[in-house]
């Protein structure tokens, strides 16, 4: 047993701040290594293009250049680059009322012949530092030949239209189609039927920092050690050895401090796999640190899903059907289409009860970058979706979105709940100790105790809206973790996974703590790092707490018992008597009996053993895989109150409100910053936020002047509550909270845009486009945006 104070469950501030406020990080871009030497890229500045030229001869007489290399250098050295990070489990790809069609896009690491959207490598220079490698790359001589680009997905689908990619000439990246119940009789037979299309529109993630790439080798020796600003340092592992032809045990990969990930770093980029080329090629270090330009233009978007939704109902507002078909646009190329597309499918319906659904996604290639899972990831797309749907029957009903909400909520007495629908991992969705119907009673009590301002300036109205969501947390396959106890008698874990700030070091460490009877502070946490465990996967999905502190958990109670098993012979005392507390192992009751678990592990080390038991190996670590039976169910409410001003149309969001279940909360402080990031988020999705193209395909959005992001300014008050209702498909009992914040307040947002405008509104469909812009509000209430509005 352990004794001590249960840290699990207490506010401690994360440790990691200590590190980043003080500005002592430890990034990518911020490692020193003796002959380091700079990369720069020349990139294509058409969207689709023919190249006729590239003349690199200027560039390689520049004094200070080392290389340059083209994709001719590549040849026979690289293999093509398939960007394919996921596979359909058996229970989609056999389920009778499901069909997938998932394609395997080309994305290559240096371009060859042609270029397929803006920013796409065509050279790589390699110089003596940055300025040096920068100015090579402007003389490299690249003369294209303007080609008709596919720039959205009428482009892609028409008739004739031009191929992004050759290996999929329809331009198809991934279709699917999931059904269940009576979809056909319910609309049949329903008195009311409505239609709508809710567009949630392209974004970049904006982490504080972009991308950065480090990789070193030395000459006449086989491995490559790489450090990336990544989510995922084992799938950048794997893919450096498929790509290099290389054993996975010759690459290690580091994911050093990472300065925000969001899911824009949470696949494999061909930079990383050209770097490690290169540190091999040259048998030394070299670094590419991306620009601002360069993170807008070249790595990858989220969202950009156009859903045209029709919904049966009842005259009592009682859903009976919903018929969705979406489209994405997935650039050229979509890495992970289990995770973007189908969790419409996972999660359109939220928790509300919906008898039958159908749901068709096709997923077409254009000519701009490649689409990932964004914060969320077709999360918010499905809640903006249904959240609208449920304002325009509570519109069409003249009944308040609230009670039409309510007709359709589940509640706990509705536990568990078959959804008819299935996840990502090919299991079927059963809802695990979910009350929606609780969670909004809530957040209305938390907005009565905690209101808006007042009443609205002339000119102006204010209202209030509502959205919910669910979302499936802890996605499998896996995660690993080991806990040991080194020479000087000190917690160390080690965890898969990388962090990018979700203070990971912190609640692993209250973890390990509470097992030991120990202060967090004494548990040294490492992870980021492929050559701390064999195997694992990457921080992503709100899946950390639940897998790798699951992991962590058994890890540490195997350890605990190893501990007590080497205490008893050493104190000749049964195990059953004894406690493990305080950094030791002492008899309960006669604490003066004791040993330090400097003291155990000494014991084990091989010489003349003092001990027998649990010597298996030498040294004191256990190690557990934790592999779940599937996802667990965080859910949630949000409502959000706006201010509008009738006479520009700009919106100011003056406060959320937050009541969230992410099942048992091992750091209040740390699920609290979670929500507040990820509600600044929404905000931003919700009305600032979206990435443009003209009609030739060359975004018009490459910087923060065109790129708008929420400030201190545009963040809102936030007011949170919790339910905190355990899960019971981990040993932790938690769900996952990363991404809750985001995906429900741009509904919330739209619908009190809307609550606000009230009776002025004569086109409701202005607001189911994210981001609102100022002339959406205006036109949503009649007023031509083509000339200035007179202020009522």
């Amino acid at each position: 047993m352990t004794t001590g104070a249960d840290y699990v469950g207490q506010p401690l501030v994360p440790r990691e701040n200590r590190v980043f406020v003080r500005g002592k990080g430890a990034y990518a871009g911020d490692l020193a290594m003796s002959g380091l030497l700079s990369v720069a890229f020349v990139r294509s500045p058409s969207a689709r293009a023919r190249i006729t030229a590239l003349d690199t001869t200027a560039a390689r007489e520049l004094d200070g250049v080392v290389a340059v290399v083209t994709a001719e250098d590549l040849e026979g050295h690289v293999a093509p680059f398939r960007l394919m990070h996921e596979v359909v489990p058996p229970g989609i790809a056999q389920n009778p009322r499901i069909s997938v069609d998932l394609r395997a896009c080309n994305v290559p690491v240096l371009a060859r012949g042609e270029v397929s959207h803006v920013g796409q490598g065509v050279a790589a220079v390699v110089a003596v530092d940055r300025a040096t490698a920068e100015d090579a790359a402007d003389l490299v001589r690249l003369e294209l030949e303007e080609l008709e680009p596919v720039v959205t997905t009428d482009d892609a689908l028409a008739a004739g239209a031009a191929v992004v990619d050759p290996a999929n000439p329809d331009n198809l990246a991934f279709r699917l189609h999931s059904e269940f119940g009576d979809v056909a009789g319910a609309f049949e037979r329903a008195p009311r039927r409505l239609s709508l299309r809710a567009k949630s529109g392209r974004v970049t993630a904006s982490p504080m920092e972009t991308r950065a790439v480090l990789a070193s080798a030395a000459r006449g020796v086989e491995g490559v050690t790489v450090w990336s600003s990544t989510q995922v340092p084992y799938l950048v592992r794997s893919a450096i050895a498929q790509h290099l032809a290389m054993r996975e045990e010759d690459v290690r990969v580091i994911a050093p401090d990472v300065g925000g990930g969001f899911g824009a770093k949470v696949h494999v980029y061909p930079e990383e796999i050209l770097l490690a080329f290169l540190a091999r090629s040259l048998g030394g270090p070299v670094r590419w640190v991306e620009d601002r330009l360069e993170h807008f233009v070249t790595t990858a978007h989220g969202r950009d899903q156009d859903h045209h939704l029709d919904v049966a109902f009842e005259d009592d507002g009682r859903i009976l059907a919903v018929r969705d078909h979406f489209l994405q646009d997935c650039g050229i190329g979509f890495p992970f289409p289990m995770s973007s597309a189908w969790n419409v499918v996972s999660h359109l319906q939220g928790l509300l009860r919906i008898p039958a659904m159908e749901v068709d996604g096709t997923c077409v290639l254009t000519n701009k970058v490649v689409n990932v899972p964004y914060r969320g990831s077709g999360r918010p797309e499905s809640a903006f979706t249904r959240d609208r749907m449920v304002a325009h029957m509570a519109r069409e009903l003249g009944a308040p979105f609230l009670d039409v909400l309510r007709r359709n909520l589940l509640s706990l007495a509705d536990m568990p709940y078959e959804t008819g629908a299935i996840y990502r991992d090919g299991v079927p969705i059963v809802y695990d100790g979910c009350d929606m119907e609780t969670a909004v009673a809530k957040l209305e009590a938390l907005i009565e105790e905690s209101p808006a301002v007042g009443e609205a300036p002339p000119g102006h109205r204010r209202g209030i809206g509502y959205g919910t969501y669910t979302e499936g947390t802890g996605v499998g396959p896996f995660e690993g973790a080991a806990v040991s106890i080194d020479e000087t008698g000190r917690l160390v874990v080690t965890a898969g996974g990388a962090s990018q700030g979700q203070s990971q070091h912190t609640t692993l460490a209250q973890i390990v703590a509470d097992e030991f009877g120990v202060g967090p502070d004494e548990v040294l946490v490492r992870n980021g790092d492929t050559s701390f465990l064999r195997y694992g996967v990457g921080t992503f999905a709100s899946r950390t707490t639940i897998l790798a502190g699951s992991a962590t958990l058994e890890a540490a109670r195997k350890l605990r018992e190893r501990v007590l098993a080497v205490a008893a012979e050493l104190l000749e005392i049964d195990a059953a008597d004894l406690v493990v507390a305080e950094g030791g192992v002492s008899a309960r009751g006669t604490p003066s009996r004791a040993v330090s678990l400097r003291d155990v592990f000494m014991a084990t080390w091989p010489g003349p053993r003092r001990v027998t038991a649990g010597l298996d190996s030498p040294g004191l670590t256990e190690q557990s895989y934790f592999v779940p039976p599937t996802v667990t169910w965080s859910y949630g409410a949000v409502a959000a109150a706006v201010d509008v001003d009738l006479g520009t149309g700009i919106v100011a969001v003056e406060k959320v409100w937050v009541v969230h279940d992410c099942g048992r909360i091992i750091n209040p402080l740390v699920v609290e910053g979670q929500v507040d990031g990820a509600v600044a988020q929404g905000v931003g999705a919700a009305l600032l936020e979206g990435i443009v193209y003209d009609g030739s395909g060359i975004p018009l959005t490459t910087s923060f002047m065109d790129y708008l992001i929420p400030t201190a300014v545009e963040s809102p008050e936030l007011a949170k509550d919790h339910l905190a209702i355990w899960s019971e498909r981990n040993p932790l009992g938690v769900k996952g909270i990363g991404e809750s914040g985001i995906i429900a307040t741009p509904s919330a947002v739209a619908n009190a845009i809307e609550a606000a405008l009230g009776d002025l509104v004569v086109d409701p469909a202005q607001l189911d486009t994210l981001p609102i812009r100022p002339e959406a509000v205006l036109a949503a209430v009649g007023l031509d945006v083509g000339r200035p509005a007179a202020r009522p």
